[in-house]
C-alpha cells in the first residue's frame, strides 16, 4: 500500500470532524440548559423553605401565644409609661 494511501485512510474527514464539533456544541449547549435549570431550581428550593421556616415560626408563636401577647402587652405598657415619665416636668419627680 503506498504511504499517501494510508495517510488518507488515517486521516479523519473534514466534514466528519465539523459534524463531531457541532454534535459537542450542542451537547454542551443542552448541559448547560441543564445546569441553569437546576440552579434556579435551587434558588426557588432555599427560597421555599425560608418561606417554610417563618410559617413554622410563625406556628409555634400562634401555639404559645397566650403568655408571648401577655408579655408584649406588658412591654408596651411599661414603655407607655416610660414615655409619660419623660413627659413630666423635672421638678414633679423630686
Amino acid at each position: 500500500m503506498p504511504h499517501h494511501r494510508r495517510l488518507a485512510d488515517e486521516t479523519p474527514d473534514i466534514s466528519e470532524a465539523a459534524a463531531r464539533k457541532r454534535a459537542l456544541r450542542t451537547g454542551l449547549r443542552a448541559t448547560e440548559r441543564q445546569v441553569e435549570a437546576i440552579e434556579a431550581y435551587a434558588v426557588q428550593s432555599a427560597e421555599a423553605d425560608a418561606r417554610l421556616r417563618v410559617v413554622q415560626q410563625i406556628e409555634r408563636l400562634e401555639k404559645g401565644g397566650g403568655e408571648l401577647f401577655d408579655f408584649l402587652a406588658s412591654i408596651a405598657r411599661a414603655e407607655v409609661a416610660i414615655e409619660g415619665l419623660d413627659e413630666m416636668p423635672g421638678e414633679r419627680l423630686r
